[in-house]
């Protein structure tokens, strides 16, 4: 996922090296934001489009419940590889754009507009959001989805082991009942507002200290004893924010 914007906290050239040597879409994604989409959305012949839509890796899912997928990204390589990608998973593949997303014209509507880990990057992140609202047709959806860096929990845990992380997000962003705000006030009525998954720790440290690794080791170890009693999703330790909104007009 790879964005222009003056109001954008992550360059594009980090996007763009993340993915360098990326050969198609990841072959899996966090089972706690599959199942989410699966638990939620049909299967259906309808479309699909995606913002920050590179590597593919949650367009293959609505590929397998039958959407045509459409998609914009600022990666090198969203347009010449994704679509191919795409069709040698069997998916139908409509248009996949290499634009920035806060300044490209579409006049086309979607049933389905989504975006995973992204808005948090943009400190506009309201803007963001109304430009992917306005995209869903009547009685279709929008889903929005974000690390939960601003929970206590996840927020110290970033704070102490992945600082450069952090400053790359907007932690004012990552707030479900703001976007829920938002969204009615856009002519949505909203299906699913809130945090996904138990305890979980998604910390990927850019420098590996010795402070980090025992860090991290020590996270590992109380997530294993401490997960199976903490499955219930909480604003304070999950590892995600979701929502799902319907335009009613």
């Amino acid at each position: 996922m790879a964005m222009r914007s003056n109001t954008n906290l992550v360059s594009s050239e980090y996007w763009s090296n993340l993915y360098a040597s990326c050969q198609g879409p990841k072959t899996s994604i966090n089972p706690i934001l599959r199942n989410w989409i699966l638990d939620h959305i049909p299967p259906c012949q309808g479309s699909c489009f995606e913002v920050g839509c590179f590597p593919g890796s949650f367009l293959s899912v609505f590929g397998e419940l039958g959407y045509e997928l459409h998609g914009i990204d600022l990666a090198p390589r969203v347009e010449s590889d994704l679509p191919l990608w795409l069709r040698d998973g069997g998916y139908r593949v409509g248009e996949i754009r290499q634009a920035d997303f806060l300044t490209f014209e579409n006049r086309r509507l979607y049933d389905i507009v989504c975006s995973f880990g992204f808005i948090e990057h943009f400190t506009n992140w309201k803007d963001v959001l109304r430009k992917s609202a306005s995209l869903v047709r009547k009685n279709g959806l929008l889903l929005v989805e974000t690390p939960n860096y601003r929970g206590l929990l996840q927020l110290l845990t970033h704070a102490m082991l992945d600082w450069e992380g952090l400053l790359q997000h907007n932690v004012r962003a990552m707030d479900p009942r703001g976007w829920s705000r938002v969204l009615r006030g856009e002519g949505f009525s909203i299906s699913h507002c809130g945090y996904l998954g138990g305890i979980g720790f998604g910390v990927s440290p850019r420098r590996m200290s010795v402070f980090n690794r025992l860090g991290l080791r020590m996270l590992k170890w109380i997530e294993k004893w401490v997960s199976p009693y903490l499955t219930r999703p909480c604003s304070f330790y999950s590892p995600f924010c979701g929502l799902i909104a319907k335009r009613s007009s």
